[in-house]
């Protein structure tokens, strides 16, 4: 019985997935640490991310006033990410995608999402942590 019952939750939880149609799949990586005497990009390991990703709407990115980020973030998508695994349905519009702690705004991690196709693409996120 008990069996039957597991068998059954499973099947209704994966029955319950969405597939994507738009939107991003890909895999995210983070690091930090030292970036003195200059950052080696072949010397950074990054581990794959688990936390949250956020997506901020380009456009609402670049009208913010001072000191609004946390507003922002607070009304922008938020996916929560483990193990590196990103999947989301997005909306049609251009975001700037960042991980929980690390502002960087720039045109590697700004992405155009278009109707009717997922987005592949991978991110490597890694904050210095002096300079």
């Amino acid at each position: 019985m008990k069996n039957i019952l597991f068998i059954s939750i499973l099947l209704l939880s994966t029955a319950c997935e969405k597939e994507i149609t738009t939107g991003i799949k890909g895999n995210v990586k983070y690091g930090s640490g030292d970036c003195m005497p200059g950052l080696d990009n072949e010397n950074i390991e990054p581990d794959n991310y688990t936390g949250n990703v956020y997506f901020f709407v380009k456009s609402e990115l670049d009208n913010l006033e001072e000191g609004g980020l946390s507003e922002l973030k607070e009304h922008s998508i938020k996916v929560k990410v483990k193990d590196g695994d990103l999947a989301a349905s997005l909306p049609v519009d251009s975001f700037v995608v960042m991980v929980e702690d690390y502002y960087l705004y720039s045109e590697y991690n700004t992405i155009a999402i278009k109707a009717n196709e997922v987005l592949q693409r991978d991110f490597i996120f890694f904050k210095c942590t002096s300079y």
